[in-house]
């Protein structure tokens, strides 16, 4: 699952009360999400364009991660000797997926 489609089954799963409050009986909001996803991909889309553009916070929060380094401005990975690695050594759980989720969180913990 894409994490388009991740939003777009969240924006759904928000949105079925309001249907259910108009009488469209018989759904659980993971079963509404599951059939009518497709419908909020334009949303999802539209909530993840706008913060597309990282906070201060979130800069911070991914510069702070083990195995990024800060070099001439730029965020990059090194390895644990500290040298900078190529992107094509990257895999799930790496330095970058790990700053990246970071990021995220930061920008959750500033929406509160």
């Amino acid at each position: 699952m894409t994490p388009i489609e991740r939003a777009a089954r969240a924006l759904a799963i928000c949105d079925q009360p309001k249907i259910y409050d108009r009488g469209a009986s018989g759904y659980s909001a993971e079963s509404y999400a599951a059939l009518y996803w497709p419908n909020y991909v334009g949303q999802a889309r539209a909530v993840i364009e706008a913060i597309r553009e990282p906070s201060e916070g979130m800069v911070a929060a991914a510069a702070a991660t083990p195995g990024i380094r800060e070099v001439d401005g730029l965020l990059k990975v090194a390895n644990s000797m500290g040298q900078i690695i190529s992107p094509a050594a990257l895999t799930t759980g790496s330095p970058v997926e790990q700053a990246y989720q970071a990021m995220i969180d930061a920008l959750l913990e500033e929406g509160k």
